[in-house]
């Protein structure tokens, strides 16, 4: 099984739920966000000849981002136009590492519940729990 995260995985959700609903940001600017994220993809697909399926989060390191800022200059973007994409790629991965955060927590504490779910199971069957749930001395 593959954990690694797609990095396109969130966009939609991230431009329909969190920009439009969340922050209460206008269509323009969503749509701005979209345009941007889109000539992201079309770098990653065209110019890095990377299949959007095999992209992942890690794969968006400091260098390919350098990269993509060189090939918004070669197409004759502005420094403010080259700022906007950045800020869009920026204000999707935070929330991704929300997320991610929000996900990874969730799991920790299930894994916490089920272990203390297991230790008052196997307390009980060693009688070191009584049926009101308090602990029996271990000097008994």
């Amino acid at each position: 099984m593959n954990n690694k995260l797609l990095f396109f995985e969130y966009v939609s959700q991230y431009l329909n739920v969190y920009c439009l609903k969340k922050t209460s940001k206008s269509i323009h600017t969503i749509e701005s966000y979209r345009d941007n994220l889109t000539t992201f993809r079309k770098f990653i697909l065209e110019v890095k000849n990377k299949r959007i399926k095999q992209f992942y989060m890690e794969d968006c390191s400091k260098e390919l981002i350098l990269e993509y800022v060189e090939y918004l200059r070669k197409i004759n973007r502005t420094n403010s136009t080259i700022n906007h994409h950045i800020s869009a790629i920026k204000g999707y991965l935070y929330y991704v590492a929300d997320i991610k955060i929000m996900l990874f927590l969730i799991q920790q504490i299930k894994r916490l519940i089920n272990s203390e779910v297991y230790l008052y199971v196997k307390f009980t069957k060693c009688g070191l729990i009584k049926s009101n749930n308090q602990f029996n001395s271990l000097d008994n």
